[in-house]
């Protein structure tokens, strides 16, 4: 219910996602927003990846509360494009995986749908 209440709340870059793959936003609880810096992110992502546009920010306007895990507008997110679906999921778990985090909000911008993925299932 409260994904679908949140599908609206993402904040896009204009222009940015009309390729064939959209790609997405990944979006961590906002305890590590509190422990993470944005270089240290920015880092992790280019380690990761080369030929793709990415910004790094507070994309997410609305709140999603999964067990003990709050994300809402103070999580710092990751909008990604020309990712495809299997491929957004991939990399949202191996970023959870680098900055060991159990799990991550993720918005499918190439079917319209909000996951969350997590490192351990």
């Amino acid at each position: 219910m409260e994904c679908k209440r949140n599908k609206d709340s993402f904040l896009l870059t204009d222009g940015m996602h009309d390729r064939e793959h959209k790609g997405g936003v990944i979006v961590f609880p906002t305890h590590v927003t509190m422990k993470l810096h944005d270089r240290e992110l920015i880092n992790k992502i280019e380690q990761q990846i080369t030929s793709c546009s990415y910004r790094v920010g507070h994309f997410f306007t609305g709140k999603y509360i999964d067990d003990d895990k709050i994300y809402d507008e103070k999580s710092i997110s990751v909008e990604l494009d020309g990712f495809s679906s299997r491929y957004l999921l991939s990399f949202a778990e191996t970023l959870a995986k680098e900055l060991m985090q159990e799990k991550v909000l993720v918005k499918n911008l190439n079917n319209n749908r909000i996951y969350i993925s997590s490192i351990n299932e």
